[in-house]
């Protein structure tokens, strides 16, 4: 009998020791509804995320200031590579054929192979995502439909060597809003801004003599906000007076 006792306070002890030792884990599954949602998202942000990347406004790198687009801590946009540009150099000068890169905020380089980048072709960046472009001092000419239909760019900054700008260059832009060309621009082709909806301003410089024989600068029924703002008495406040395009002259 108390042999059968012993042994039982003995089971006794062992059971009070392993309940005290087991502590129920918390139901860390996840609903399979659940699980498919989260394994949709982070398939997304792996498509398009990058580090420093603020929901809603597209790639961007650390030193992005809002407003200005994404920049580098220097405070510039990113420069393109040599690999990133084909061209061929002519009598001394860089002339840009084709530009194949993934960044959506960038500047060109002056030079290139020793020689100094001065044209681009038409439509090089048409249908593309690009949202902010900077053209160094030593480009001179712009092709047509340079960018045409990018439904995303909102800034383009032109440097102090520009002379001519192709034809419909900014085409079907309707996210741009302001562009200002610099004083010593010469020539623009046929209507420069077409279909631009969010389009407010576009500074054409008194140097500008030579204009497309249809409309000049801009198309005043596709952009609709539109106004070209110039200095007095400039040829470019003179033929939009002519040709019905809205202008201010300061």
């Amino acid at each position: 009998m108390k042999s059968r006792m012993f042994a039982l306070g003995i089971v006794a002890m062992f059971l009070v020791a392993g309940c005290a030792a087991y502590k129920p884990q918390e139901n860390t599954s996840v609903p399979a509804e659940q699980s498919e949602a989260t394994a949709e998202n982070v398939t997304e942000h792996q498509e398009t995320a990058v580090p420093g990347e603020t929901e809603g406004n597209g790639p961007t790198v650390p030193g992005e200031t809002e407003g200005n687009g994404s920049t580098s801590p220097d405070g510039t946009e990113e420069a393109l590579t040599p690999d990133e540009i084909a061209g061929s150099v002519v009598d001394g000068k860089y002339y840009i054929e084709s530009i194949n890169t993934e960044k959506l905020r960038f500047r060109i380089p002056d030079e290139i192979d020793g020689a100094p980048v001065v044209s681009t072709e038409g439509y090089m960046f048409a249908a593309s995502d690009i949202e902010a472009v900077v053209f160094p001092d030593s480009m001179e000419s712009i092709g047509q439909a340079m960018f045409n239909a990018c439904n995303r760019l909102t800034d383009v900054r032109f440097g102090s060597g520009l002379k001519y700008m192709g034809s419909m260059a900014f085409n079907g832009c309707g996210a741009l809003e302001k562009v200002a060309f610099p004083e010593g621009m010469e020539t623009f082709e046929d209507v420069i801004f077409f279909n631009c909806k969010s389009l407010k301003e576009v500074y054409v410089p008194a140097s500008v003599t030579e204009f497309g024989e249809n409309t000049p600068i801009l198309d005043p029924k596709t952009c609709p906000e539109a106004v070209v703002v110039t200095p007095a008495g400039s040829p470019a406040e003179k033929i939009c007076k002519e040709r019905g395009v809205p202008v201010r002259a300061e």
